[in-house]
């Protein structure tokens, strides 16, 4: 971010884990685990062999996550602005984690 810099630092005392990060996490895997589960809910009803059914819900798993990393890249910017901007970091472990 560009004034990551000119930000003022944060207070000594404050915790690096705070309330609202350790709720936002919770949160964000809550809603990972209910649209993986409503995900592979889903291809049961379609009718796909257990083999497929397991595949679309680790993929539909992978993708989410791979949404939460880009997602939590910024909290001043929005998911647009965040894969216009460069981070080798982001490009390795997101194509690593679409190799699976």
């Amino acid at each position: 971010e560009k004034n990551v810099m000119s930000r003022p630092p944060k207070d000594i005392n404050e915790p690096f884990f705070g309330a609202k990060k350790i709720w936002l996490s919770c949160s964000q895997g809550i809603g990972i685990l209910v649209i993986v589960f409503a995900v592979y809910l889903l291809g049961l009803k379609m009718g796909y062999s257990e083999q497929e059914d397991r595949a679309l819900a680790f993929t539909t798993l992978i993708a989410a996550n791979i949404a939460v990393i880009l997602s939590n890249r910024s909290w001043t910017r929005n998911i647009f602005q965040i894969l216009g901007t460069s981070n080798k970091t982001v490009k390795w472990v997101v194509g690593g984690a679409s190799l699976f």
